[in-house]
């Protein structure tokens, strides 16, 4: 499986004119955007039902007034402090659809980053091979 590039304008597009169909089209794909970053959030802790960790999220501009939301896994989110608003970022993550915002999760800096301590979790996209000690994040 290929992650599918696609613009930050084009998805919130498909979002707004047909709904369904960008659902059934994106959510729980791995897709590959570029963008101008709107805000930045830095890291903070939240809660998520595996453990508390750190996490920090990014907005990217889709031309219109609702932004695409890029949340990064826990070590990504010191990378996104090399980044300013309005500076160019390509991110690689899982749609989430619109909930209540259009989102990415499990996001990384692509292509550099994508790797870190669950490195496996993104295996069969670059083709690495299995870790016999890899545990599913979840």
């Amino acid at each position: 499986m290929e992650p599918l590039p696609v613009s930050p304008r084009k998805l919130a597009d498909d979002y707004r004119s047909n709904f369904h169909w960008a659902d059934a089209q994106y959510t729980g794909k791995l897709l590959v955007v570029t963008g101008r970053i709107r805000t930045i959030t830095p890291p903070e802790r939240v809660w998520n039902f595996h453990q508390d960790k750190l996490y920090a999220f990014i907005t990217i501009d889709t031309g219109n007034n609702r932004p695409l939301v890029v949340y990064f896994w826990d070590w990504e989110a010191v990378k996104i402090n090399r980044y300013r608003t309005g500076s160019t970022i390509t991110v690689m993550g899982f749609c989430q659809g619109v909930t209540p915002q259009l989102s990415l999760r499990e996001a990384c800096v692509y292509p550099g980053g994508c790797g870190g301590p669950v490195a496996e979790f993104y295996a069969p996209y670059f083709k690495l091979p299995p870790n016999p000690h890899f545990q599913t994040p979840y």
